[in-house]
């Protein structure tokens, strides 16, 4: 899916959001913390879903890491947006009601992410024992993920157990 940012008429893009992560992280030639208006429009724009979900994600928990919370709290009153809080808050809930969705369409790596990101932000949801087991399921003798540890045996029960749990 692709997001567009209404304001810059910008496409999410791969490329886009890690030109978005730099701004946050800086590099030899910029510093940290110097996030544009146009980053932070694409990440706090709706409608997101799947990896772009997870990546805005990424970008509010970079940006606290990294100590850029004055920028955020400076670009919500520019833009006039709710405050990050309450843009995490919505895009966790979305995130939490894609959790089934994506494990029916098989995207293994995509749901793994989702359920770290969950749980980096502290959501007490991701930690059931429902959310968690897929990913449990899924590895190997040696705690690694293959092609061949995941059986369609496993998708089946872990989206039965999210049905029920999540629904």
């Amino acid at each position: 899916s692709s997001g567009i940012n209404a304001e810059y008429g910008e496409t999410y893009t791969d490329k886009l959001s890690d030109e978005c992560m730099l701004e946050i992280l800086g590099n030899k030639e910029r510093r940290p913390c110097l996030i544009s208006r146009k980053c932070y429009s694409l990440m706090t724009s709706e409608g997101s879903e799947d990896y772009q979900l997870t990546h805005q994600l990424l970008f509010f928990i970079l940006a606290q890491v990294k100590g850029c919370s004055s920028r955020i709290e400076e670009l919500d009153r520019q833009l006039d947006q709710n405050p990050s809080s309450v843009i995490i808050d919505n895009l966790m809930e979305k995130l939490y009601q894609r959790l089934k969705p994506t494990i029916i369409k098989g995207w293994y790596d995509l749901y793994t992410e989702m359920v770290m990101i969950g749980m980096m932000l502290n959501y007490q949801e991701f930690y059931s024992p429902a959310i968690l087991e897929p990913i449990f399921l899924w590895q190997d003798y040696t705690g690694c993920y293959t092609e061949e540890t995941i059986q369609p045996s496993h998708v089946k029960l872990a989206s039965q157990q999210l049905g029920r749990r999540l629904l």
